[in-house]
């Protein structure tokens, strides 16, 4: 009963705060004109690059990976099933391909967090946002999200296989340049010659 009185309170304000729009899986579309930003509020970074892509992509990532192996839509066992995988773990809020559609719009959203000027790594240096590889990358990501969202928005699994890969890819193109590097100070600086 505990736990039923939670999951009212939390429904409320999501649907609160969500304007109370239910039941659209489409990506909410930008209002010209609108302000860009709330009174009060400036657009700047909050988190530094690494705290970042630890926050959002990473874990929503991984619950598209998590669809190569669980099936989203299936219905979970007696018992609670298999609470390991990426998708159950938010099963009592958000369930199935909801979750997964969420978490394409997560990595979509996650590029545009990454252009917000003022954006340090976590070494200190700043975000690379002056480099033509660097932004190409956060379009990949964009695009990434968006080809997830609409392989999710389809429930089918052999799809999610498919672009598992394509949102791989598009970490790899930030991550081999600017991430993956042996020693955590130059993070953020491309390789001499690329």
């Amino acid at each position: 009963m505990k736990n039923l009185r939670w999951l009212v309170v939390v429904l409320t304000f999501s649907v609160a705060a969500c304007g109370g729009q239910q039941g659209s899986s489409a990506p909410p579309a930008a209002t010209p004109g609108a302000p860009a930003g709330a009174p009060g509020l400036t657009q700047q970074p909050y988190s530094n690059l690494a705290q970042l892509m630890r926050a959002i992509p990473f874990n929503s990532a991984n619950i598209i990976f998590d669809t190569q192996t669980h099936d989203p839509g299936e219905k979970p066992k007696e018992g609670g099933g298999d609470s390991s995988a990426a998708t159950s773990r938010f099963a009592s809020i958000y369930t199935g391909w909801p979750l997964v559609e969420q978490s394409a719009l997560a990595i979509s959203e996650t590029a545009n967090l990454m252009m917000i000027p003022g954006r340090l790594c976590e070494n200190g240096k700043p975000v690379p946002l002056d480099r033509e590889d660097f932004r190409k990358a956060i379009v990949g990501l964009a695009e990434a999200g968006k080809a997830a969202y609409k392989a999710a928005q389809s429930k089918n699994q052999e799809q999610m296989i498919e672009v598992s890969n394509t949102v791989t890819e598009a970490c790899l193109v930030c991550h081999e340049i600017y991430r993956d590097k042996p020693d955590n100070a130059d993070r953020c600086v491309a390789d001499a010659g690329k």
